[in-house]
C-alpha cells in the first residue's frame, strides 16, 4: 500500500502529500520519507503510453550529487497509505494538482532531471489508475477545460516497480531534510494547489478542483 511520487523539491511534495492531502483526506497517509530514485531512460521509439519497468542500480547516491542534475535520480517522497483502496486514485489526482506536470525536468525556477514528475507503482492497478488519470487530465488540457499549467503536454513518467525492487532503489535523504517544512514552516517550497483558469474566480477555482477530481473542502488553516 505504498506509492512513491516525485514532483519536484521533496520540500514541498512531501509537505502537501503529509499535511495538505491529509487535511482533505485524515488518516489516508500512515508514513512517510523522502529520499531519491533512479528513473529509467525511454528507450528511442518507445511508446508513451507503454510504461517503463525499472532496472536494478547501485542504491547510493549523495544529495549534492542528485543537485548537479546529471545522476538520473529522482527527488521523490515515498508514501504508504493506510487505506490505498479509498485514497490511492485521491493522492493521484492531488499529485497533479500541486505541481505542473507539463514542465520536463523543471518545476517553476528549479531546473533539472532530479525536479521530474513521475510516478512509481507497484501493482498493475496502481498502473492502471495512474495512467488513466493521466489520460484523463490531458484530455482536460487538450479541451481547454484545464488551463493552469505552464504547458499544453502531461510529461509525467509512470514506472512499474516491485517492492523488493524499489526498497533497494530507494535511498533516504538525511534527517534534517525529513519534515524539513514542518521544521522550517518559513522554508523554501514552489508548490500551490493550481486552481485558477483563465479567469480568476471563486467560481471558476471550485470548477477546476472539480474538474480535477477533488473534493471541495473548506478554507485550510492558516498554517498550510
Amino acid at each position: 500500500p505504498q506509492i512513491v511520487m516525485g514532483a519536484g523539491c521533496y520540500f514541498g511534495t512531501e509537505k502537501f502529500m503529509s499535511r495538505n492531502f491529509v487535511c482533505r483526506f485524515p488518516n489516508s497517509i500512515k508514513t512517510h520519507k523522502v529520499g531519491f530514485m533512479k528513473v529509467p531512460v525511454t528507450q528511442p521509439g518507445a511508446n508513451d503510453d507503454v510504461h517503463d519497468t525499472l532496472e536494478q542500480q547501485p542504491s547510493h547516491i549523495t544529495y549534492q550529487e542528485v543537485c548537479r542534475g546529471k545522476s538520473g535520480y529522482v527527488e521523490v517522497c515515498w508514501l504508504e497509505l493506510e487505506n490505498p483502496d479509498c485514497h490511492f486514485e485521491a493522492a493521484i489526482r492531488f499529485f497533479f494538482a500541486f505541481h505542473d506536470p507539463t514542465t520536463l525536468h523543471r518545476q517553476g525556477a528549479d531546473r533539472g532531471t532530479q525536479y521530474s514528475s513521475v510516478l512509481f507503482c507497484f501493482d498493475q492497478e496502481q498502473l492502471r489508475i495512474a495512467e488513466s488519470v493521466k489520460r484523463e487530465l490531458q484530455d482536460l488540457i487538450d479541451n481547454k477545460k484545464v488551463q493552469c499549467f505552464e504547458r499544453k503536454r502531461v510529461q509525467t513518467k509512470i514506472v512499474f516497480v516491485d517492492n523488493a525492487t524499489a526498497k533497494r532503489m530507494f535511498v533516504e535523504a538525511g534527517r534534517n531534510h525529513q519534515d524539513y517544512l514542518l521544521k522550517n514552516p518559513g522554508g523554501y517550497c514552489n508548490h500551490f494547489i493550481r486552481t485558477r483558469l483563465s479567469k480568476p474566480s471563486r467560481v471558476q477555482r471550485t470548477w477546476k478542483l472539480r474538474e480535477l477530481g477533488l473534493p471541495l473542502v473548506p478554507a485550510l488553516p492558516s498554517s498550510y
